[in-house]
């Protein structure tokens, strides 16, 4: 069997963070952001069939992000049956939105 790479193993240690701040109750109220369709979402809202959510922070400009942008999809593809949903979150403020929405087919 061969060893997991770093990436997988990240993404499952965020899986598991994720899981426990889901099923922390908070006061704080819902989460809404803006989604690449100018939509308010709120990511960490219960939804059906939904156990776990990661949080993958890029830029479009980042030379590690494009390069791990295939392991996140098959990620993504594995994990997506069990309940677990992967949201891109590119982190910088002032990311042109042509160049995040370019960015979105990688997931």
């Amino acid at each position: 069997m061969s060893r997991p790479s770093a990436v997988t193993a990240c993404v499952v240690l965020a899986v598991v963070i994720a899981s426990v701040m889901i099923a922390r109750p908070t006061s704080a109220g819902p989460l809404r952001v803006l989604d690449l369709d100018g939509r308010l979402v709120d990511p960490l809202a219960p939804a059906a069939g939904v156990r776990a959510t990661v949080f993958v922070f890029i830029t479009t400009d980042c030379p590690i992000a494009n390069r791990n942008a295939p392991e996140i999809q098959r990620l993504e593809a594995i994990f997506a049956s069990q309940g677990v949903r992967f949201w891109l979150v590119y982190a910088n403020p002032h990311e042109p939105e042509a160049h995040a929405l370019r960015g979105e087919d990688r997931l």
